[in-house]
This record gives C-alpha cells, structure tokens and sequence, in this order.
C-alpha cells in the first residue's frame, strides 16, 4: 500500500474504494516494479519486451542517463543487471550511493553547472566505449534541463529558458 495513511483516511466505503482507486493507479506507474516487469536476463539473454540481446557479445555494458527518476531507473538496472553493469553515470534532482552506477545531483527545471559538469562526465564516458560495448540509455521528465550542455553561457540559457516556461 503506497498511501501511508489509508486506514485513517478510509473512513467510508466510497472513500475506501476512491483511495484504493488512487493506490493502484499510483502502484501502475512506479518505475522500478515496471522496469523489473519489462526487463528480464536469463543465461545471458536480455529480454526487453519482445527484443533481445545476447549479453555474451558485449565487452562492456555502459548505463547513462537523466531524468528525475533516472535515480529509480538506475536502481532497477542495477538489480537486474547487477556485476554485468561495468560502469554508469545518471544525472537526477537526488543523490544516492549506488554500487556500479555513480548517480549526480543536478537541478530542474533550469540547468545549472552542476549539470554541465554531469553531462561533462557522461560524455567523458561514451568517449571510453567502443562498438563491442553496450550502452543502456535511460530518460525521463526533466532529462532535458538535467542533460545539458549548451554552446550558449549558461546565464544566456537559463533566461531562455525561463522565457520558454513563461511561454
């Protein structure tokens, strides 16, 4: 049960019901059971959805990505994955010690140099892979502002995009 709460909160039958509505429609949208639900490997075979991949042909596999729930996705990548994850790097709005994906606080929803320096480092790790390599990329809301890098400043960015939220 998400909703901490419920017992208190479910004083009537239709509140019952409404709150067990809310619960599982909030349940159908967590990231991680989904991703556990959608990505599966067994003998070396990832199974995403109706795809696979034999993870025997790769030398590395590379996890990057940003988003505000880049932290959630990498967790779940690092439980189905585990060992196999030979280094990642994840830009979110939170911070948390992983085992083999380091995972950066950056800010949302304007960009800061907290976000560049991330980005930076992402790249700095693609520059590393090869075609043997495998990288798993994932994005969610606010991978935008999170990932970036921009050849304009980045006081001349976040004023347009300011202008653009007002927009």
């Amino acid at each position: 049960m998400i909703i901490k709460n419920f017992k208190s909160l479910a004083a009537t039958k239709e509140r019952e019901d409404a709150l067990k509505i809310i619960n599982s429609g909030i349940e159908a949208v967590l990231v991680k059971p989904m991703m556990h639900e959608q990505i599966k490997i067994s003998n070396s075979i990832l199974k995403i959805q109706n795809h696979s991949w034999n993870l025997s042909n790769y030398k590395n596999i590379f996890v990057i990505g940003a988003g505000k729930a880049a932290l959630d996705m990498a967790e779940a990548i690092e439980e189905i994955f585990g060992k196999k994850i030979s280094k990642g790097i994840v830009i979110d709005t939170r911070e948390k010690n992983l085992s083999r994906i380091k995972v950066m606080k950056g800010t949302h929803p304007l960009p800061s140099n907290a976000n560049i320096e991330a980005t930076k480092k992402i790249m700095e790790l693609l520059e590393q892979s090869e075609k043997e390599d495998l990288i798993i990329n994932l994005i969610s809301g606010g991978g935008s502002a999170l990932l970036f890098y921009s050849a304009l400043s980045l006081e001349k960015q976040i004023e347009l995009n300011k202008e653009m939220l007002r927009k």
